[in-house]
């Protein structure tokens, strides 16, 4: 019986540790392809490789962990990237979303200065749009922009200096 025993639990130990590799290299193979889709220029189609990676390599546990973590920095660092573009083409609305997400990854893997500066820029974005409400001489939504722009950089002279025009 104590054969028997050993031989079924020696079974699953081997069984449980191929799946696991499987599941390591699929996780890897989810990472490389979000490499390569970064270096074509498809940052969405990389940051669902990315996830998909993050995803397997979270059920993996321990094992798993730092392949989650690189894969969760690149996400951050693709969305920042994102968020820039969308920012210089004057989309706001959608440069604020993608820094958003940037800072939601970066604060997941706990890198407080990404997320530092995913909230910049979303205070910088905020600011231009305000900007631009000043120019259009609507200044109640300047003002709402410039105080969205000080809840994520309390500090921002910016804004400050927008919010007083408008308010003059």
């Amino acid at each position: 019986m104590k054969k028997l025993t050993t031989i079924i639990t020696a079974f699953l130990f081997v069984f449980t540790l191929g799946l696991s590799a499987q599941d390591l290299n699929k996780a890897g193979k989810a990472y490389n392809e979000g490499i390569s889709l970064a270096k074509e220029n498809k940052a969405m189609e990389a940051i669902e490789s990315y996830q998909k990676c993050a995803d397997i390599c979270a059920e993996l546990g321990e094992v798993g962990e730092g392949l989650k973590t690189k894969a969760e920095t690149q996400i951050a660092s693709l969305y920042l990237k994102l968020g820039i573009d969308a920012y210089k083409s004057k989309d706001y609305d959608t440069a604020v979303s993608f820094f958003k997400s940037s800072g939601e990854y970066a604060e997941m893997i706990n890198n407080k200065k990404s997320a530092a500066k995913a909230d910049s820029y979303i205070a910088a974005t905020y600011t231009a749009k305000g900007n631009n409400f000043v120019k259009d001489k609507k200044y109640e939504p300047a003002i709402e922009s410039f105080s969205k722009a000080l809840e994520y950089k309390p500090k921002y002279h910016k804004a400050y200096y927008g919010m007083a025009i408008s308010y003059n």
